[in-house]
C-alpha cells in the first residue's frame, strides 16, 4: 500500500479499500497504525468496507481486535461491475484451493465519476 495517511484517505473518500497480500518478510501487514486511519470513523464515507487478500497469524496478533474490521475472511478478492458501470459488488473467494468457494459478497455499491 502507498501512503494512508488521514488527508490522503480523506480525499479519497473510498467506499471499498483493499488490501493486498505482500512478501513474506512483512508479516505484520497491514500496519496497526494503517488499519486505524482506515477504519476510522471520523472519515468520509460513514461507512467503508475493508478487505484483505491475505492476513497472517502474526497480523492477527499485532492488530488484535481490529482484525475484526474486516469485511469478509482473507482470500481472493473479485470486484464486479455490472453493465453501464453504474454499480460493483465485491466478492471473496477461498484461496486454500482451486474451488473457488464464495466465502462472502458485499455490495452493490454505487460508482462513483
Amino acid at each position: 500500500m502507498g501512503e494512508e495517511s488521514e488527508p490522503f484517505l480523506r480525499s479519497l473518500a473510498s467506499t471499498v479499500s483493499i488490501v493486498p497480500r505482500v512478501p513474506s518478510w512483512a508479516p505484520s501487514h497491514p500496519a496497526p497504525d494503517v488499519l486505524k486511519r482506515m477504519v476510522n470513523s471520523r472519515l468520509p464515507p460513514a461507512e467503508r468496507y475493508l478487505f484483505a487478500t491475505d492476513l497472517r497469524e502474526a497480523a492477527r496478533i499485532v492488530i488484535g481486535q481490529r482484525a475484526n474490521a474486516l469485511a469478509g475472511p482473507p482470500g481472493h478478492i473479485v470486484v464486479r461491475v455490472e453493465p453501464g458501470g453504474e454499480r460493483y459488488w465485491v466478492a471473496v473467494v477461498s484461496n486454500t484451493d482451486e474451488r473457488d468457494v464464495v466465502l462472502a459478497v458485499k455490495g452493490h455499491f454505487p460508482a462513483r465519476r
